[in-house]
C-alpha cells in the first residue's frame, strides 16, 4: 500500500522516489505508449495495458496500484499545469509573467501534452485506469453525432466549447482541428446583435443546400 505519492510501502522494503528515480518511471512510462497514446490501437486494449503497468512494476519494483496511482498524478499534473499557463499567457502581461510549472520533471512529460485528458471512469478489469482523449478528438466527436440529426453543421461551435481558454479568443482551423490562442487586447469591447429572425434548421433543407453550395466552391480553381 502506498503511504503517498512518492513512497511505496512493502513487506521487505521501502522505495523511495528521489530525482533519478523519478525520471526512470517517466522514462518506462513514455515506452509503455499503450498506456498513454490514445491514437495507438493497443491503447482500447485491457489486456496491452495490464501487462505494461505490471512490467512497470516490476521495474520499479513497486506494487502495480502504485504505478496506476503515479500514472493519474501526471496526467492532474499536466492538465493543472498546462491551464495554468495557457491563463498567464493571455492575461496580457510580459514574458516574465508566464507561469513556470515548479516540478524538475515536468517537462519531461511532454509527450502527454496533446492526448490526455484526466477523467475517472470505470474498468471491466477493475484496475481503476484512466479514459484519456484529447480536446480536440472530443469536440471532432460531437461535431460529427450532431450531424446525424440530418443537419450538416460544421465544427466550430463544438472546438470553442472544448478548447477555450480565458481571456483569449481562439484561431481556430480544422481538417485536422486545432486551434491558437490570440491574446486580446485590455479594452476589446464586443458587440452581441440578434437580427430577431429564427430558422428551424431541421424543418427545410435550406441550410444544408448551402453546406454543399460552400464546399463545392471551395473547389473551383
Amino acid at each position: 500500500m502506498a503511504t503517498n505519492e512518492n513512497v511505496e510501502t512493502r513487506t521487505s522494503h521501502k522505495v523511495v522516489f528521489n530525482n533519478e528515480t523519478m525520471l526512470n518511471f517517466i522514462e518506462f512510462y513514455q515506452k509503455h505508449e499503450c498506456l498513454w497514446n490514445i491514437r495507438l490501437k493497443d491503447y482500447k486494449k485491457h489486456d496491452k495495458r495490464k501487462i505494461a503497468i505490471a512490467e512497470i512494476a516490476v521495474e520499479m519494483g513497486v506494487s502495480e496500484d502504485f504505478v496506476k496511482k503515479k500514472i493519474r498524478s501526471f496526467a492532474v499534473h499536466i492538465y493543472t499545469g498546462k491551464k495554468k499557463i495557457n491563463e498567464s499567457k493571455c492575461t496580457g502581461t510580459g514574458t516574465d509573467d508566464v507561469y513556470t510549472p515548479s516540478l524538475f520533471w515536468y517537462h519531461k512529460l511532454d509527450f502527454l501534452q496533446n492526448v490526455i485528458v484526466p477523467r475517472k471512469t470505470t474498468s471491466n478489469l477493475n484496475n481503476n485506469t484512466q479514459f484519456q482523449i484529447s480536446k480536440e478528438k472530443l469536440a471532432s466527436l460531437c461535431a460529427e453525432c450532431e450531424r446525424y440529426i440530418g443537419t450538416q453543421g460544421g465544427g466550430m461551435d463544438q472546438a470553442i466549447a472544448f478548447l477555450a481558454t480565458e481571456g483569449c479568443a481562439k484561431h481556430i482551423e480544422f481538417s485536422p482541428l486545432r486551434s491558437h490562442d490570440v491574446t486580446l487586447p485590455s479594452k476589446a469591447i464586443f458587440v452581441i446583435a440578434h437580427s430577431l429572425t429564427s430558422m428551424n434548421k431541421a424543418a427545410t433543407a435550406d441550410f444544408n443546400c448551402r453546406v454543399v453550395e460552400c464546399r463545392l466552391a471551395t473547389q473551383v480553381k
